[in-house]
């Protein structure tokens, strides 16, 4: 169900909005969603390659 609200909205948020559905909301939370799985993989890349070290950005005194 809420692929489909994607799909139509993505195709013609005007027809979307004049058939009933919310907009607004359907975009809102695809872009909440996707930032989500942006900012997991992100973090499972950084922790597979050891870019994100404890250690970065400290120097010895």
């Amino acid at each position: 169900m809420y692929g489909r609200s994607v799909y139509i909205v993505g195709g013609n948020p005007d027809a979307a909005r004049l058939s009933g559905m919310r907009v607004s909301t359907v975009q809102t939370s695809t872009y909440a969603l996707t930032a989500l799985c942006a900012a997991v993989g992100g973090m499972l890349l950084a922790s597979q390659t050891g870019v994100g070290r404890r250690t970065s950005g400290w120097t010895p005194p």
